[in-house]
């Protein structure tokens, strides 16, 4: 990751962010839309024959880590030293069932896994809010795919009152 885009980032996902984002977890996890994408992973997961690989882009600071099933070994990628530091420490620790968990600080299209290293690939809320959303990142989630992987992703509605805040907080 270019130092211009490490001070960027540090800037805006510094610790008091990272510690304010992960305080509103308890609240967040008992919602509606929390236990909505947990499902989710977990339908994903279940696609496939155990154990799997599985790649979080843009994870923060691990909140759906709890909601995998079946994964050997997960990777977490984060610009964000200070979310990956509450990464180390994810909700729901004692729910998760991945054997090792390796965190990456790094620009999403600033870092190369190779190719064909996991069974899933998957970003919740990050791209098209944090992190641009474009044919380079799903060229590089294709590349990073293993043979009949999947590439599973949502994003923010564009109308979600954090839009502007976010955009506001990038430029």
């Amino acid at each position: 990751m270019s130092s211009k885009v490490r001070l960027k980032v540090s800037a805006l996902y510094d610790a008091a962010y990272a510690k304010r984002y992960r305080a509103h977890d308890d609240e967040f996890l008992a919602s509606q839309p929390c236990r909505e994408l947990a499902d989710w992973l977990r339908h994903i997961c279940a696609m496939f024959e155990p154990p799997i690989d599985a790649l979080d882009l843009g994870c923060g600071t691990g909140r759906y880590f709890w909601a995998l099933s079946g994964v050997r070994d997960l990777v977490g990628i984060d610009a964000s030293p200070a979310m990956l530091a509450e990464a180390g420490r994810p909700y729901n620790g004692d729910r998760i069932t991945a054997a090792s968990i390796t965190f990456v600080e790094a620009d999403l299209f600033g870092h190369d896994f190779g190719p064909a290293r996991f069974d899933l690939i998957y970003s919740i809320g990050v791209l098209a809010e944090h992190a641009p959303f474009d044919e380079g990142i799903v060229r590089r989630a294709v590349r990073w795919r293993k043979p009949r992987g999947r590439f599973a992703f949502t994003t923010v509605h564009p109308d979600s009152p954090s839009i502007p805040v976010t955009i506001g907080r990038r430029l």
